[in-house]
């Protein structure tokens, strides 16, 4: 899995990775590999949502287990260790969600939830979109490297820290890793 070369561009002159070399990289053929590993699905308009200006006020979840609330309940753990007021639950209204122990523990610390409507994933953009540019990620390595599924969630595993080390959003001019820990990847 590659980034485009706009971005690697960015990434290189703007000094935003260390050991990235400031080269003109270019796109001299099309990836058929990137190419099989991408699919379209139509836009949907999205569900509005609040909005924050801090860093982890607003966290968005697709869970897929009955471990959900611990894993949340970790996740705010975390959150609070690092002096950061999680304000807004997003997730879709699956059963995992919409329990009485995660219920307890948004309610004690003034959490709100905010869930889409029921399958409706597309309401979930933020996380739905970051999952389908993993998704293209992840199989656009199976398909290069001729892998396996067995692998499938070590390649997650890569794209995810690939997309974390590579820039989120142009008017942050910032990596997620580094928007998170303050310091460059």
């Amino acid at each position: 899995s590659h980034l485009n070369f706009d971005t690697i561009n960015h990434l290189a002159k703007q000094g935003l990775v260390k050991g990235l070399p400031i080269l003109k990289y270019t796109n001299d053929y099309l990836c058929s590999t990137c190419q099989n590993g991408k699919n379209e699905k139509e836009p949907h308009l999205p569900k509005p949502e609040p909005s924050t200006n801090k860093k982890l006020q607003m966290l968005h979840m697709d869970l897929t287990n009955d471990e959900a609330a611990d894993i949340i309940i970790k996740i705010l753990k975390q959150a609070l260790s690092l002096n950061v007021t999680v304000r807004y639950l997003c997730t879709d209204n699956d059963i995992e969600f919409i329990n009485h122990t995660l219920r307890k523990c948004t309610d004690e610390v003034e959490i709100t939830p905010h869930t889409s409507a029921a399958r409706t994933p597309q309401q979930n953009g933020v996380v739905e979109r970051r999952n389908h540019t993993l998704v293209e990620a992840t199989n656009t390595m199976l398909i290069f490297f001729k892998s396996s599924l067995f692998l499938w969630a070590k390649a997650v595993a890569i794209a995810c820290y690939t997309q974390n080390r590579s820039l989120s959003h142009p008017r942050y001019n910032k990596t997620p890793y580094e928007l998170l820990g303050d310091r460059k990847p």
